[in-house]
């Protein structure tokens, strides 16, 4: 039936053009749920108009909202970013950030540019981070924080053949 020509019933399947990512924990406009403990100095800071202030100390460079991702399942994101100060480095978004095929990687100028890509969780906690310690001293910015879950939009549901004919 698929490869015939025929119409054929489709069903959608959990796919869906929604962010997990929304209000103040997108645009940090306010208060949200980024833990920030592991980012010793990091913060959303004032003095960045509202963006996630990503500061390299050395150590444990990752902040993360707990229980946003599904293990196993494939995301992908969009997200606006720029270096502030020091040399340029990756930074890591994904689940958990320090677990190849777990995370994906962009590298971000001076510029403020859209960067997206895909990553498969490994865990429930969706991170921000570095790719390792001794980045003392880099900042970034980061803002509009978006990420959608994928999946099949459309299934064929197989309701419109029997053993003895085709349904249309």
């Amino acid at each position: 039936e698929l490869y015939s020509g025929a119409s054929v019933p489709f069903k959608y399947k959990g796919a869906s053009q929604t962010s997990i990512v929304t209000g103040n924990d997108s645009t940090f406009a306010g208060a949200g749920n980024w833990n920030m403990a592991y980012l010793s100095g990091s913060d959303v800071n004032s003095t960045v108009s509202g963006k996630m202030y990503l500061l390299g100390n050395g150590s444990s460079d990752v902040t993360f909202i707990a229980s946003k991702l599904t293990i196993g399942k494939h995301y992908r994101y969009s997200l606006k970013a720029r270096l502030r100060s020091g040399a340029s480095t990756a930074i890591r978004i994904g689940g958990p950030v320090s677990v190849a095929g777990h995370y994906s990687e962009f590298t971000p100028t001076g510029t403020e540019s859209t960067f997206t890509g895909e990553f498969t969780a490994g865990n429930a906690e969706l991170q921000i981070g570095l790719p390792a310690n001794g980045f003392s001293g880099v900042q970034f910015e980061i803002d509009n924080v978006l990420v959608y879950p994928c999946g099949a939009v459309a299934e064929y549901d197989g309701s419109g053949v029997a053993s003895d004919k085709w349904f249309d």
